[in-house]
């Protein structure tokens, strides 16, 4: 989904391994998959799509 949506919003996607990074583990490990936004705000865990479009639209209308 994310590669169909790369062109229209710029996206760029950062694959971070978690169970590699104990902070990171202890953090998320029960809310995969982790979207960070340009606005500092995540989406995490079961991400419906019009929630995940919503974000990415907020962030680019903000000029981020």
């Amino acid at each position: 989904m994310l590669n169909g949506l790369k062109e229209k919003y710029d996206i760029r996607v950062a694959r971070v391994a978690i169970d590699s990074d104990d902070e990171l583990y202890e953090l998320y490990r029960f809310d995969i998959p982790v979207f960070e936004f340009r606005d500092g705000s995540t989406l995490n865990g079961r991400i419906k799509k019009q929630d995940l479009l919503k974000k990415f639209d907020e962030n680019r209308e903000s000029g981020q």
